[in-house]
């Protein structure tokens, strides 16, 4: 099985690769890390089908951890949207 985990380079979400590694599934980071921003459509097109989908990443916009506008709002969903194809 197949696994992708959003925010998976530090914290939680490096636990949670542990966790899934451990349990047999091939792990997959997409982290800003390593270049993967999850508001971007064009980012999940990269990502082909998955099993399993842990969405831990957190967004920042401006200078806080809250959407700003709906500007803001909107790049999430359409980050969002992009990766039902994959699932």
């Amino acid at each position: 099985m197949r696994a992708i985990v959003t925010g998976g380079a530090s914290g939680i979400g490096a636990a949670i690769c542990a966790r899934l590694s451990a349990a047999g599934l091939d792990v997959e980071t997409l982290d800003i890390v390593s270049g993967f921003d999850v508001t971007r459509p064009d980012h999940w097109e990269r990502v082909g089908p998955v099993d399993v989908a842990c969405l831990n990443a957190g967004v920042v916009t401006g200078e806080t951890a809250f959407f700003n506008d709906e500007a803001d709002l909107a790049r999430l969903r359409e980050g969002l949207l992009a990766l039902r194809s994959k699932l």
